[in-house]
């Protein structure tokens, strides 16, 4: 059974899972609700924007390496996991370095669609895609494969069998 609550601000009663977690108050929550928390903060935000932005500025300053080392490492990991889904060598030529290897969209054109706020290119996609479990409808294909398909229609590979 939850247990109701006297809010110190705004002295309404309110169940349990309304108050903010807080080990250190003695009944294992704040004392005030969540509305009244998120109000009081936007208020001090508002008061104390420039302090706040300046603040925020200088952390990401300080760790602006880190935060650059981490992304490379994300990047990089999705798009291994990407190449990898999908076969980790061309399908047309068999080329598997992932220097030359790209992202071939089979089934629909590159671009933004009306159903996405996104455009279907980039390791910005990979992480889409990941995010979906790697659904069908794109293979891997190496540069040379994927640029002949996009400017002439076909890849000379297929000429040559």
């Amino acid at each position: 059974m939850m247990r109701m609550l006297l809010c110190s601000k705004c002295k309404q009663t309110l169940l349990e899972t309304d108050f903010s977690i807080n080990r250190a108050h003695k009944r294992g929550r704040n004392y005030h609700c969540k509305p009244c928390d998120n109000r009081r903060h936007r208020e001090w935000m508002a008061a104390h924007s420039d302090y706040s932005k300046e603040r925020d500025r200088a952390y990401r300053a300080r760790r602006r390496d880190i935060y650059r080392r981490s992304s490379i490492k994300s990047r990089a990991k999705c798009r291994a996991d990407l190449i990898a889904a999908y076969g980790g060598k061309c399908v047309c030529c068999g080329e598997w370095r992932d220097e030359f290897l790209t992202l071939d969209h089979v089934e629909h054109p590159v671009g933004r669609t009306s159903k996405n706020r996104y455009f279907e290119t980039g390791v910005t996609f990979y992480f889409v895609l990941r995010r979906k479990g790697f659904p069908p409808g794109y293979r891997i294909l190496c540069w040379n494969c994927n640029c002949a398909r996009g400017h002439k229609g076909y890849c000379p590979h297929e000429r040559e069998r």
